[in-house]
């Protein structure tokens, strides 16, 4: 063998032996920050578990806050990577509720000083205005998809939803499956109780998108781009979100 490559194999093994230091490191570290997370969440009198799924990690509890049982979850790339915008870190929460909208109503939060989505893509009836119309809606119901899951993503045609005005929280469009129910919605005290919502839990980071809300008739979630970093942040996101289930 070769002097030269001898060296190219020793430096080989020591980046090797690096990368599975680090690699272990980390895993105790997560394992240490679980722990934290998992007593944290019994002295609550909270549920909490992990679990792994493709190119996940995944942090789940179920609590009951105010008198309102919930369920939360946040996803976290294994990779430990910030891809804002695909899914790569996001959390959400919900509670069931006996009573809703009739149909879908969606609060969007938008960053500070963005003006948000455009809701005049393409009108007409063309050939490229349905066409335009219809690869929006697609984009618009993987959204909702990532938030929310698919399994509320399932009772939402986000396509179909329609902007709502009037009281609307500010920081915040509003979507409804019909427009006159998203109008009771707001006028019937949801749109002072986002406004609580907001105050609660706007991110600190003027960059960060402020959380998604999604009311349907026999649930209340929230969601958004970030992971749960504390069990006083998802503290928080319960008593925000219990009061917006005893508001439906």
């Amino acid at each position: 063998m070769s002097f030269q490559l001898a060296l190219v194999l020793s430096a080989v093994m020591v980046v090797g032996a690096v990368v599975v230091l680090v690699i272990r490191m980390e895993g105790r570290r997560q394992a240490a920050v679980e722990d934290q997370l998992r007593g944290e969440a019994s002295a609550r009198g909270w549920t909490f578990q992990t679990d792994r799924e493709p190119g996940f990690r995944v942090r789940r509890w179920t609590g009951t806050t105010d008198g309102i049982a919930w369920s939360a979850e946040s996803r976290r790339s294994a990779r430990q990577r910030r891809h804002r915008g695909q899914g790569a870190q996001r959390m959400r929460w919900w509670a069931d509720t006996v009573r809703g909208p009739s149909g879908a109503v969606l609060f969007l939060g938008v960053p500070e000083g963005d003006s948000g989505p455009s809701f005049t893509v393409a009108a007409g009836g063309g050939v490229l205005a349905r066409l335009a119309q219809k690869a929006t809606g697609l984009v618009f119901d993987h959204a909702v998809d990532l938030y929310f899951g698919r399994e509320a993503g399932a009772q939402v045609d986000a396509g179909a939803l329609e902007k709502v005005d009037g009281q609307v929280p500010p920081g915040y469009f509003v979507m409804a499956a019909d427009r006159a129910e998203g109008a009771r919605v707001l006028f019937s005290g949801m749109s002072e109780a986002m406004r609580a919502v907001d105050s609660d839990l706007r991110p600190e980071d003027p960059e960060e998108s402020r959380p998604w809300v999604l009311l349907l008739p026999r649930r209340v979630s929230i969601a958004r781009m970030d992971p749960i970093r504390s069990t006083a942040e998802l503290e928080r996101v319960a008593r925000a979100g219990a009061a917006l289930v005893r508001r439906t």
